[in-house]
């Protein structure tokens, strides 16, 4: 079972293992949970594609360059992806 946000400090190590301050890890990845879950259901084709972008995106902060992104490929954030897609 994972600990809600109120149990763990930002400074405390993440709840996945990773080894990282939990504000440096999962912390936006829980944030943000909600958010994704409110997006609605994409009818077209293209809509999902739209929307499985911007998840991947939100999920692994694909906006900074590819060496951190690697480093910030936790298990917790490919489980959340799979989520994502499989709610999508």
């Amino acid at each position: 079972m994972i600990p809600s946000m109120a149990t763990i400090g930002r400074n405390d190590p993440c709840h996945c293992g990773s080894g990282k301050k939990f504000k440096r890890c999962c912390l936006p990845l829980d944030e943000n949970r909600s958010v994704r879950k409110a997006v609605h259901q994409a009818d077209s084709l293209k809509e999902k594609n739209l929307t499985l972008l911007a998840g991947a995106m939100d999920i692994f902060n694909l906006k900074q360059p590819w060496d951190k992104v690697k480093g910030g490929m936790t298990d917790a954030r490919i489980r959340e992806f799979y989520q994502f897609i499989a709610a999508l």
